[in-house]
């Protein structure tokens, strides 16, 4: 399966979906956003669910983007692992090194409302959203609007 990406972008952050397998033939279609990480980075909250397959080149690629983003003070959250992603993040030890969640948004930091055609992006009721007026670091959940 092809991988895709979706990112959405606001001041100092960043979230992605990625979906497909990442592997290293994806990684050109990640290269341009990798570089732009580089260039500028931003907390990241990268959403995992729709990937079906990750090798040895993902692994290294997360691990790449979080010392990337750690050096400049921004972060990683790896958002809903799907199980093969997590199966492989488990086995090779690097579950210990990032920081994983299996929510979409609060724990994750991501701001609200949620754009896009994945619904696992919208808010409900009963979860949280993030006040995006602060800074990233500063920011307090707050209950999503109804």
């Amino acid at each position: 399966m092809p991988l895709t990406l979706q990112v959405i972008t606001g001041v100092g952050w960043a979230a992605a979906v990625v979906e497909g397998e990442i592997d290293l033939d994806s990684r050109g279609v990640l290269a341009d956003a990798i570089e732009r990480l580089e260039r500028e980075p931003v907390d990241l909250v990268i959403d995992l669910a729709g990937v079906t397959f990750v090798d040895s080149q993902g692994v290294n690629l997360l691990v790449h983007v979080h010392r990337v983003l750690e050096e400049a003070g921004a972060s990683l959250v790896v958002a809903r692992p799907s199980p093969a992603v997590r199966s492989v993040l488990e086995l090779t030890g690097v579950d210990t090194y990032l920081e994983l969640t299996d929510e979409p948004h609060a724990s994750a930091g991501l701001p609200c409302p949620w754009t896009g055609s994945n619904p696992a992006w919208r808010p409900m009721p009963s979860r949280r959203c993030v006040d995006t007026s602060m800074p990233p670091r500063a920011r307090s959940a707050r209950p999503a609007a109804s």
